[in-house]
């Protein structure tokens, strides 16, 4: 994660999350970590998010996405690894929804 991008990230999880320091720099390391072991999130997008996307309020996926546009485009435009992962993410909850209001 470039100094850029994570300057945004921990502030945001400061203030937009509302986490102490302490939580805010403990994410930011998990999540630097998680990059690093270069987990392939794209593909696995759907295996991670059926772990709490029930849980997921409208207004928090809509949350969710902005900011990761936000933190794709701090260095400039959004690349296509960062752009194909929103979409993923977009798709997924997309699918939710419409099973949701689909007649049992």
């Amino acid at each position: 994660m470039l100094r850029k991008t994570s300057a945004f990230y921990y502030q945001s999880l400061e203030n937009d999350f509302h986490l102490s320091s302490d939580q805010a720099s403990d994410q930011l390391l998990a999540n630097s970590h998680l990059l690093r072991e270069e987990i392939c999130l794209i593909e696995n997008s759907n295996e991670i998010l059926q772990l709490s996307s029930s849980r997921f309020l409208d207004s928090q996926v809509s949350s969710v996405l902005s900011f990761m546009r936000k933190v794709a485009e701090i260095e400039g435009s959004t690349n296509l690894e960062q752009q194909k992962l929103i979409d993923a993410i977009e798709q997924y909850f997309a699918k939710i929804q419409k099973k949701s209001a689909t007649w049992a």
